[in-house]
């Protein structure tokens, strides 16, 4: 997305992708969505508070703020140094939170394009493996998924699980039922 961040700032946005995508999974779990939009809303409105920027010096702010300045229309300011020093730290949080919901965002995006491409419905997605308990009869790879392929499951159910990895930031199953 930006490859030009500073290095400090690049786990700070990997922590706050993984806080909203922690709490995506747990709503998903506990069924509170019914399609992508509500997803995508869903992260529209967590947006990480400015503990995405907690830690930096204020030199990675400024560094975070200036590597995004041009494509978002920031201007510099001149100000007083403690108003400057408030503008930076506030302007960093702001970056980070929107960096941060844009990769959210593009995972849940690639995710309804996998889905779509394979014909998987929203009722199949998954945050675990519900059939780990059982031996797969075979396994295949499916772009950045992982398919196990379960068949007669307590000798009627037979059943793909879509194991889908969006780098080690987060992980979701798809259950596909081929008994329909």
């Amino acid at each position: 997305m930006y490859d030009h961040l500073p290095t400090a700032v690049l786990p700070k946005i990997k922590s706050a992708v993984e806080g909203m995508l922690a709490d995506l999974s747990w709503s998903i779990e506990h069924k509170n969505f019914s399609t992508f939009a509500e997803l995508l809303n869903f992260i529209d409105e967590h947006r990480s508070d400015d503990t995405a920027t907690m830690g930096l010096n204020l030199d990675d702010r400024l560094a975070l703020v200036e590597a995004v300045a041009e494509d978002w229309g920031i201007e510099k300011l001149e100000l007083p140094f403690d108003d400057l020093r408030s503008w930076i730290e506030n302007q960093a949080a702001a970056a980070a939170a929107s960096l941060a919901t844009a990769q959210a965002r593009q995972h849940v995006d690639e995710l309804e394009k996998l889905m779509k491409q394979h014909h998987l419905e929203f009722a199949d997605l998954r945050t675990a493996n519900n059939y780990a308990w059982a031996v797969h009869r075979s396994e295949r790879q499916e772009g950045n998924a992982q398919v196990y392929e379960y068949r007669k499951v307590e000798s009627e159910v037979n059943v793909d699980v879509w194991e889908v990895h969006f780098g080690d930031v987060w992980t979701v199953f798809l259950e596909q039922s081929l008994d329909d």
